[in-house]
């Protein structure tokens, strides 16, 4: 089915007869957020992944993927839409809704700034990985010495030496 523009590509051969590809719509069968110990993971199951595109974008705490063609619809084919509030304390929600015959929005949405979301590809479909903020922003550990190691100088001792002329 085209909406706008319609390709069509014809192979010629003498052994096979010619046939249009047809655009097909991957049923996404079901919708999960799993915690995970670095934030959520959302989980689009689907037997045939890797041919959904992807395309992100962001709007102020919004994180938006649309991913083109796919459709959510229980194994019955009945549509249905995925809703989860607070996975994580920085993420207000997160929705998976179609948006028209071929394409699915995954939104998430951060309470004060935009979340940090990957996309990795799954034997059970499409996995959006969303980053906690505290495993996403925070700095990396230094080595702490002991105090036993390291002796604490008196303020004034460290002014009398970087005052030496």
């Amino acid at each position: 089915m085209c909406s706008v523009y319609c390709i069509v590509l014809i192979r010629v051969s003498s052994k096979t007869p010619s046939l249009a590809p047809t655009t097909q719509v991957v049923p996404i069968t079901s919708v999960k957020a799993n915690p995970t110990d670095k934030g959520v993971e959302i989980i689009l199951e689907t037997p045939q992944g890797t041919q959904l595109q992807v395309t992100n974008r962001s709007t102020g705490n919004n994180f938006i993927a649309d991913v083109s063609g796919g459709q959510l619809r229980l194994p019955s084919g009945e549509a249905f839409t995925f809703r989860s509030e607070k996975p994580l304390a920085e993420i207000a929600e997160i929705t998976v809704t179609n948006v028209d015959a071929n394409t699915v929005r995954v939104t998430v949405v951060g309470v004060a700034v935009m979340p940090t979301v990957e996309l990795f590809d799954d034997n059970v479909g499409l996995v959006f990985g969303v980053a906690s903020q505290a495993t996403a922003i925070s700095p990396p550990q230094q080595p702490q010495t002991p105090a036993s190691e390291t002796p604490q100088e008196e303020p004034a001792a460290q002014m009398s030496r970087l005052n030496w002329w």
